[in-house]
């Protein structure tokens, strides 16, 4: 959830492995808190990378992979 490019690669891979079935159920549920006022790699404050950005890049949408056909 730290490296923006990693969470895209593993929302590809899920849109690839769902991509006829679907997915009925993600739930993202990673999170920090009370951390250091520090930045990823990305530029983001690592708190809200990690608990808003990321979950939102992880759902595969757009995709077809998060509903059926």
């Amino acid at each position: 959830m730290m490296k923006l490019a990693r969470v895209k690669a593993a929302s590809a891979t899920l849109s690839k492995k769902f991509a006829s079935s679907g997915v009925d159920v993600l739930c993202c549920n990673a999170g920090v808190m009370a951390l250091r006022d520090l930045a990823t790699a990305d530029g983001y404050d690592v708190q809200m990378q990690t608990n808003h950005l990321s979950h939102f890049l992880l759902r595969p949408s757009g995709s077809g992979a998060s509903k059926k056909n």
